[in-house]
Order: C-alpha cells, then structure tokens, then sequence
C-alpha cells in the first residue's frame, strides 16, 4: 500500500536536519545523514543506538512520527499500560530523504493498512529501505529542524583567452 521510490540524487539532498521526540523513559533523536540518505538514530541512555545483531549504526532511510489517542489498557495489570486507538487519522510527520512532510496518517479498520498523506491530502512516497515509526500521545512534542540544500557546484573553466565560462 505504501509508496516507495529510490534515493534523491545527492544534489537534491539537503545538509543537516533533525527530528526528536521523547518518551516518558527516554528520547529519541534521529539526525539525517546527506551521504547515505538515511537518519541516525540516537537514544538517550545508549547515546548512538547499536543494531545488536549487526554491530552497525541504526539509519532507517524513513522516519514516520504519529500522533494517537491513548488511554487506559484495563487489563488488570498493576502496571497501568496504555493503548493507542490506531484506528483514525491524525497528524504524521512524515521524514524521507532528508525532508519531513508535516500531513496526516489514516487507517479505516484493524485489518486496514495505516496510509500516510501530505499536507494537500495526497499519498506520500517514501524512500525504498527501512522504515521507523515512533507513535506518541496526542499533544506530543515533536521537534523537527530541517536541512538546507546546498547550491549547485558551478564549475569554472578557464579558456584560452584567459577569461572564465560558466
């Protein structure tokens, strides 16, 4: 259901940018990196977060922030757990190479796919890898800083009358 095209080509990518957001326990920071498309993922407590199994850098090439309504699980625990009400629609910050689309995510049923949708109600594209997705409560505070795309390379060439092209 979802959308997914290759990477942007390096020039379109922007330099920098961050997206946070905090939990109770901890926080998450994921910060893009141009080079490899993807955003590093940093977590309070283990500071850069370590794939156990690979020994590599966690770098999802998406990240999806949405927002949802919890409330009391009641199942008896003492541990008083929440549940999200994943069915909906709500705001999505929606992050692929290395641009975040502040939009929306619906889902009609249980069995239903969640969708992601930009701004104008349009489905959004994500980049073909891993994708993250961190849900938080309504009201979360969720801090993005976008990047810039740094001007074209202007090459100058010199000519034989020692003057310079463009």
């Amino acid at each position: 259901v979802w959308r997914f095209a290759p990477d942007a080509p390096l020039a379109q990518r922007p330099k920098g940018g961050t997206i946070q957001v905090a939990y109770p326990a901890n926080r998450i920071k994921y910060s893009y990196d141009r080079k490899s498309n993807s955003y590093l993922r940093s977590v309070t407590r283990e500071d850069k977060q370590i794939d156990a199994a690979t020994g590599k850098r966690v770098h999802p090439k998406n990240v999806v922030v949405m927002l949802m309504r919890f409330a009391p699980l009641n199942d008896g625990s003492p541990k008083k757990r929440l549940e999200a009400d994943v069915v909906g629609k709500g705001k999505a910050w929606i992050a692929t190479n290395g641009k975040t689309i502040v939009g929306t995510w619906r889902k009609k049923s249980l069995t239903a796919p969640t969708q992601f949708f930009d701004a104008d109600g349009k489905p959004v594209t994500l980049t073909v890898g891993q994708t993250f997705i961190q849900v938080l409560p309504l009201g979360s505070k969720v801090t993005v800083k976008d990047g810039k795309v740094p001007p074209p390379v202007q090459h100058a060439i010199s000519g034989r009358s020692g003057g310079i092209l463009n």
